[in-house]
């Protein structure tokens, strides 16, 4: 093989290799692909879904489920009561691990899908240090499988318990499909065991009761463990103040908090750990005690500062209003003077402060064609054969953990089938006569994702992240010394 065959090879794998996207899946009718494999935090994925089972096809909807922390989830079954004789979801461990909407599916038991209870209840071990923590708002989610989330299913009662010991129990609720909980008026700070009860008592069918697909503790969602970083300044107020300690102010539920006496503090939330203004609250600032007032200032450089909002006790605020896209820097102002400042922890109690939403992964829904669930029927004029979609998602510019992520992607949509004299919807053409059927898929993508961009980064241990050229640029720099060589023997 000469030269000029060697140079046309190369070129056209390098071009295969741009052009072509990466195939994350395909089953002949639904084809999903992303235009790469690997990805950097901050990046934004490109996917598009192709839909070409019957003679018209129309996508209703496309659903991202995020990566999950597996530590968030019930480790093992410690006791379970599973009814029904007709059950074929009667295994138990199928409530263990993370959601998993594909098994959940299933028509049997034992694939990690979801435990049918059956008028019975089951018990679970969320694992050593994994407790549910009593946080502020929810501290516990219960994936009961129904049409709002897993796009099937009637939701079914059921009602919680929870335990630091296993033999005493207390109620914190009933709930349906996915709901959940909050712990606080039970009389523990932590909970290491859940149980769940059919609360209708229902052994009938081949799923009765509530479907059980996971547990999750709310403590394990990103940035869980992410408060202010340090103390930029402070002034405590209060002659007899007994809590003048500004460190005291960093970390939550620690027992130890700041009182301001009528004067501030200016914590730094980190560099990369900044507060972001994205939708809902973005901030929170723990205050304990007799729930006193205070202000709240955010700035990117502490030269220019922006009023956020004034609360009491612990409050969640959000910046939209002050036009700063992120700021570093909070400082907390007492709602009192400090000559009114009285007491061994005059004025407001700085317990802790908090960005929320750190790393967030994309909304759920990445597109909705106007109809909830479902949706309508096909018309002759609004179908296509195949059906194409492309979506967008952006990756969260900070990962506690790095590596191959796995995505799940439901897509919902209409197609148009042949069908018999009988079942006829409208007529296309001659005899034949065709049908709407409305189907989901359920699928899961994997993408590579490494720490920072893809200049060179400092690594937790010193070392140097620097992107190495890998296959495709080998391809590249090989490609280009033929055509170097072959442009010098023309000369």
């Amino acid at each position: 093989m000469n030269y000029r065959s060697i140079s046309i090879v190369i070129v056209a794998i390098l071009i295969s290799g741009f052009i072509f996207p990466v195939l994350a899946e395909d089953d002949m009718d639904i084809v999903i692909e992303t235009t790469r494999s690997r990805y950097y935090a901050g990046d934004i994925v490109k996917m598009e879904i192709t839909v070409k089972e019957g003679l018209l096809n129309e996508i209703k909807s496309i659903t991202l489920m995020p990566p999950e922390d597996d530590r968030a989830y019930a480790n093992s079954v410690v006791d379970s009561l599973i009814g029904g004789p007709e059950n074929k979801h009667a295994d138990p461990n199928d409530a263990l691990g993370p959601v998993n909407m594909v098994e959940a599916d299933s028509e049997s038991s034992g694939t990690g899908g979801m435990v049918s209870l059956g008028g019975g209840y089951i018990v679970l071990d969320m694992g050593q240090d994994e407790e549910i923590l009593n946080e502020h708002g929810n501290d516990l989610r219960v994936y009961e499988v129904c049409k709002d989330y897993y796009f099937y299913g009637n939701p079914e009662p059921y009602e919680v318990f929870v335990s630091d010991d296993g033999a005493n129990w207390e109620s914190i609720g009933e709930g349906k499909g996915v709901a959940e909980f909050d712990i606080s008026n039970t009389s523990l700070d932590r909970a290491r065991y859940v149980k769940i009860v059919d609360a209708k008592k229902d052994t009938g069918g081949v799923s009765p009761g509530p479907d059980i697909d996971a547990v999750k503790a709310l403590r394990f969602e990103s940035g869980h463990n992410i408060f202010a970083e340090s103390v930029a300044d402070y002034y405590p107020g209060g002659k007899n103040n007994n809590h003048d300690k500004s460190v005291d102010a960093l970390i939550p539920g620690d027992e130890k908090y700041f009182s301001l006496g009528g004067g501030y503090i200016v914590c730094d939330m980190g560099a990369g750990t900044e507060i972001i203004d994205n939708p809902g609250s973005d901030i929170r600032i723990y205050e304990l005690g007799d729930f006193d007032p205070y202000s709240v200032y955010i700035s990117r450089d502490m030269d220019e500062w922006a009023f956020v909002g004034d609360g009491t006790g612990t409050t969640e605020f959000d910046i939209s209003s002050t036009g700063l896209s992120q700021a570093r820097y909070v400082q907390v102002s007492d709602g009192i003077k400090e000559d009114e400042a009285s007491g061994d922890s005059p004025g407001a109690d700085i317990d802790g402060i908090k960005p929320l939403r750190f790393e967030v992964w994309p909304d759920k829904v990445l597109f909705n064609g106007g109809k909830k669930s479902w949706g309508g029927d096909i018309s002759i004029n609004s179908g296509k054969s195949p059906a194409k979609k492309t979506v967008e998602f952006a990756i969260p510019t900070t990962l506690e953990q790095y590596g191959t992520k796995e995505l799940t992607v439901v897509v919902q949509y209409v197609c148009v089938k042949e069908c018999g004299p009988g079942y006829l919807q409208f007529g296309l053409h001659g005899e034949k006569y065709y049908e709407n059927r409305h189907e989901h898929v359920i699928r899961t993508v994997s993408i590579d994702v490494k720490p920072g961009g893809k200049k060179s980064e400092e690594m937790p241990n010193g070392e140097k992240n620097e992107e190495t050229p890998g296959f495709e640029g080998t391809l590249l720099f090989a490609g280009l010394l033929v055509v170097v060589h072959l442009l010098r023997r023309r000369v």
